[in-house]
């Protein structure tokens, strides 16, 4: 048990334990001990939050309707409700009004996670960041707000923000953000350069499961990324994951004949087998 903060407004908790031979699980709970209220989803607040009604929200904070502090009943603040939705002004007069911009949900999710995880655009995303956010805050499972997949808004980020980054962050999944920009077929390989601009050596980094980025860019087909990772052979990226699965098992499940072919071009056995003997 670790006491995660004390603060005017509420107290929490982290847990960690173990589970499934020792896998590594953690949650958090948390007591609001403050004067401010839980918001109903159905609430006018709430929807003006939805809409991106600042004009009634005004309103309602002037007439006492709703708290700046208010959260719904998982901890999400009306800039949370704000982000999420994609309304620029009304994220700006939130934070103006004084809704911390680094607010966690009952998830350890602030804003930034929202609107990044949300692809909600860049635009609310850098007034975030504008006003303090936290690029690297972790969520309870140990998420970034770039700890997602690969979106708009995190490519933008990514491209603007490379100075903010850090690639040796894992998720409890063992993940870092370039494992996620490598999953998709959208990314290029200039997204995996910056990712990678201040430790290129965490490229052979593996998640849980014993994967690289390679076998992520494998298992989605993305081309360019692959040609550019085998070309720059790893020991580590090279190697089986954790079950014995081969690179050649990635690449069969992103269903791309270039995909398989090109690591048959370079040798890879097709007839290899995992543990379990598939």
């Amino acid at each position: 048990l670790r006491v995660g903060r004390v603060v005017p407004r509420q107290v929490s908790f982290s847990i960690f334990g173990l589970y499934e031979s020792l896998r590594p699980f953690r949650f958090k709970i948390q007591w609001d001990i403050s004067n401010s209220a839980f918001l109903p989803y159905d609430s006018s607040a709430y929807l003006a939050c939805e809409k991106g009604d600042w004009l009634l929200l005004r309103q309602l904070l002037a007439a006492r309707k709703v708290g700046i502090s208010d959260t719904t009943v998982y901890g999400d603040t009306l800039l949370h409700i704000a982000a999420r939705a994609n309304h620029y002004d009304m994220v700006k007069e939130l934070v103006r009004a004084g809704v911390p911009v680094n607010a966690e949900n009952d998830f350890g999710r602030t804003p930034l996670h929202m609107a990044v995880r949300h692809d909600r655009g860049y635009e609310v995303s850098q007034c975030l960041l504008g006003s303090g956010a936290d690029l690297g805050h972790q969520d309870i499972a140990g998420r970034t707000p770039l700890h997602y997949f690969f979106g708009e808004t995190s490519q933008q980020l990514i491209q603007y923000h490379q100075e903010d980054l850090d690639n040796t962050i894992q998720d409890d999944e063992g993940m870092s953000i370039a494992h996620y920009v490598a999953w998709t077929k959208s990314s290029k390989l200039i997204d995996i350069h910056r990712c990678l601009h201040a430790d290129p050596a965490s490229l052979s980094n593996t998640d849980e499961e014993g994967r690289t980025v390679l076998h992520l860019a494998l298992q989605r087909g993305n081309l360019q990324v692959i040609g550019y990772l085998l070309n720059h052979p790893d020991t580590n990226a090279f190697r089986p994951d954790w079950r014995g699965r081969t690179l050649l098992h990635y690449a069969t499940e992103s269903r791309r004949t270039q995909t398989i072919d090109i690591l048959l071009e370079r040798g890879f056995i097709l007839r290899a087998a995992d543990l379990e003997g598939r």
